[in-house]
């Protein structure tokens, strides 16, 4: 009844990505300076300041204890502060670090945020540049992939 209901509001459908999707996004490969620095989430090191520096706040939004699975969950406020937290550390070298990098809650590798500094500050120049880009298309081998994997379909 609720797929019904969706449906007929022209709601997304349960199991569905829609072509609105896929024509709104490219995919891009980018090129990272080799010298970026990152925060690995999955380190202890990491997990161990986060929970001294920030198990206060976080608790106060529903994350009692940062772990694994704080950074996988679907708490994106506890997410949000961690990453705006670590964005404006200052690292033992006096730099910054140009992002973090964390394990997918699907189950991938690690995915990778880049923070764009400079475009923050309404500056050019960022250290990234653009290698391609390419449009996703439903018969992309990779994305019926993908949609098999999550039993989901596509236009």
């Amino acid at each position: 009844m609720v797929e019904e209901d969706w449906v007929a509001n022209g709601n997304m459908v349960p199991g569905w990505l829609p072509a609105s999707w896929r024509d709104g996004r490219l995919m891009y490969k980018l090129q990272v300076p080799a010298t970026a620095q990152w925060v690995d989430l999955t380190e202890a090191i990491s997990i161990a300041a986060l929970n001294r520096e920030l198990g206060v706040a976080l608790a106060s939004i529903g994350e009692p204890e940062i772990t694994l699975g704080t950074f996988t969950g679907n708490n994106r406020l506890a997410t949000t502060m961690i990453a705006e937290w670590i964005r404006e550390q200052v690292l033992d070298d006096g730099g910054y670090a140009d992002g973090i990098k964390f394990h997918s809650k699907y189950g991938t590798s690690k995915c990778w945020a880049y923070w764009l500094r400079r475009r923050d500050l309404g500056l050019s120049g960022d250290p990234i540049a653009v290698v391609s880009e390419q449009e996703i298309y439903v018969g992309d081998r990779d994305l019926k992939a993908v949609l098999k994997l999550y039993g989901a379909n596509s236009r």
